[in-house]
């Protein structure tokens, strides 16, 4: 079997489970642009385990300061791919909370990765022999396509791993990574008019004493009347 069949199965196997989980709707527009960014990732990794194990000879994995050759280059291979799959199936599913560490960590560490790397190559002058190659078919060389490649493994990463560390409190997932203040820290005029359960039961209190003091003068003022008043006598 051909390993472009095999590449070919197993993404329409991971989009039909991204297309699963984006019809169930528990997603955000940002969750759902950075569970993309991550399928899209992995999806030509896919086939590289298959790839290092059945020719270890002529496979080699190259993912920034990541350079393994032979069937070893499966494990990293396999990391990378299985890491992509959970962070798109979290994202998918739990927008917020601490789950989302899964996706910050492994994106800053992606973004530091290419960041470093591509920095140190052009520090050294070995940016315009940039070559990245896919299989047989893709081979991208040149300062333009190092460019390209830098843009986009460091900038989206690294947004999505902000977004991560700002929804992974338990809260309501958010598409900005603005910090808006909730409802309880925004002061509302119109609950001071509310009465509270303290003020509930102040009044309740001073309708109690109220009361009492309408009763004891109501009794004072009985008792009073009801005391004879002996009659005058005229001498």
């Amino acid at each position: 079997m051909s390993w472009l069949t095999i590449l070919a199965a197993i993404n329409l196997g991971v989009w039909a489970v991204f297309a699963y989980l984006v019809w169930r709707r528990r997603w955000t527009r940002a969750s759902l642009a950075v569970a993309g960014l991550h399928t899209l990732l992995i999806a030509p990794t896919s086939i590289a385990p298959y790839r290092a194990i059945t020719e270890p000879e002529t496979f080699h994995l190259g993912f920034g300061w990541v350079q393994v050759s032979g069937a070893f280059a499966a494990i990293p291979a396999m990391v990378i791919w299985a890491w992509g799959l959970c962070v798109a199936v979290i994202a998918l599913t739990h927008p917020s909370g601490r789950r989302l560490a899964v996706i910050a960590i492994g994106d800053f560490v992606l973004a530091g990765n290419f960041g470093t790397f591509f920095t140190v190559t052009a520090l050294r002058g070995l940016l315009r022999d940039f070559t990245a190659q896919g299989g047989e078919f893709i081979i991208l060389t040149g300062l333009r396509w190092a460019a390209l490649l830098l843009l986009f493994f460091v900038v989206p990463f690294t947004y999505s791993g902000l977004w991560a560390v700002r929804n992974m409190r338990p809260s309501e997932p958010t598409d900005s990574l603005l910090v808006v203040p909730s409802s309880s820290d925004v002061p509302n005029d119109e609950s001071d008019d509310k009465p509270g359960p303290s003020r509930c039961r102040l009044a309740s209190l001073s309708r109690a004493s109220s009361a009492g003091r309408l009763s004891f003068a109501t009794l004072m003022s009985q008792s009073t009347n009801s005391v004879p008043v002996p009659p005058r006598t005229s001498t």
